[in-house]
């Protein structure tokens, strides 16, 4: 067994890390002139010491990692991204299958965890945006606002007023209360335009 043994199942190849991306697309966009300080003196002594402490130290342990990196065989520097397969929702398991419960609640949570993040992104682009167009905020980043506002209110319509303990029976009971409650009032406004 190599280091070129095929990946495990579920784990697609290497993309770059999304956070450096995020940081690139968010705040390297832009030129910025870094003023340098010129020493004055001949010696320079903060200079020489600290070429000297990375000479003697710093260096060789370089080296002696790189040399490591190659005789190893584990790659640390590539992000993969792992995809679950889907598994029966919570309404789909009989009761008394404790595994599929336990599989569709776990599944639940990465689904609360990845749409709890999709409204924090859009939270963070809509704050830089909004930091770069200080003064026309309300017409540059109409899109995204409209983008949040409506994440936002999915989640909050999926997950909100659910309390501390959330799990896939109590969201599976809000969402057939809603239901409940659309039909009834579709029910009631049919009445009415009848009458």
């Amino acid at each position: 067994m190599g280091c070129e043994d095929k990946l495990p199942c579920g784990v697609t190849g290497p993309i770059t890390d999304p956070l450096d991306n995020f940081i690139k697309q968010t705040y390297h966009d832009r030129e910025m002139a870094v003023l340098n300080r010129e020493e004055k003196s001949f010696l320079k002594p903060m200079k020489l010491a600290h070429t000297t402490i990375h000479l003697l130290f710093t260096k060789p342990a370089e080296i002696i990692n790189s040399v490591f990196d190659t005789i190893s065989c584990k790659k640390s520097n590539k992000f993969y991204h792992q995809k679950f397969a889907r598994v029966k929702e919570i309404w789909e398991c009989d009761q008394s299958d404790p595994t599929c419960v336990f599989e569709a609640e776990q599944q639940f949570k990465r689904d609360h965890m990845v749409d709890l993040e999709i409204v924090e992104i859009l939270r963070e682009r809509l704050d830089v945006c909004e930091l770069r167009n200080e003064y026309s905020y309300d017409v540059n980043c109409k899109e995204i606002n409209e983008l949040f506002e409506s994440a936002s209110n999915s989640y909050h319509i999926k997950y909100g007023e659910l309390g501390v303990k959330l799990n896939a029976r109590n969201t599976l009971n809000k969402q057939k209360n809603r239901f409940v409650e659309n039909r009834y009032l579709q029910r009631m406004l049919k009445r009415k335009v009848e009458e």
